[in-house]
């Protein structure tokens, strides 16, 4: 799920936090989803690759940090980052699509898919006219 969010400032006042960060993250091609466990996740650009982490996790929150960091110059306060955490975790559960996930190995379009563990990110993915590195 992409969505566009627009902040909401009003005259020389600055939007909210959370609002600014919520456009950073709608603006940085973020994907939200949740898996058939209800587990809220969301797929971002990092570097050269992207990663998937659930929304909850210590590495999404330090990359939500992070974006936060390099657009505005400063830290995110506590109240902003927690309502934007629990945005984020909604539009997954109710907007997001439904995906299975695999831990390492996984059957996805006619492929086997399995997780190098490397620090690209890549994958081997097989089929019936053999294999190929993915990255």
């Amino acid at each position: 799920m992409e969505a566009q969010i627009t902040p909401k400032g009003g005259g020389d006042k600055p939007p909210p936090q959370a609002e600014l960060l919520l456009a950073f993250v709608y603006r940085s091609k973020c994907i939200l989803f949740h898996d058939e466990m209800s587990t809220a996740y969301a797929r971002f650009p990092m570097k050269e690759h992207w990663e998937t982490w659930p929304i909850s996790s210590v590495a999404f929150g330090s990359w939500l940090r992070e974006l936060f960091w390099r657009r505005e110059g400063k830290t995110v306060h506590r109240d902003a980052f927690t309502k934007v955490i629990q945005t984020l975790e909604s539009r997954a559960l109710f907007d997001g699509e439904e995906q299975r996930l695999g831990v390492r190995v996984a059957w996805y379009e006619g492929a086997i898919w399995y997780d190098l563990c490397d620090a690209k990110w890549r994958a081997i993915k097989i089929t019936e006219e053999g294999w190929e590195i993915v990255d």
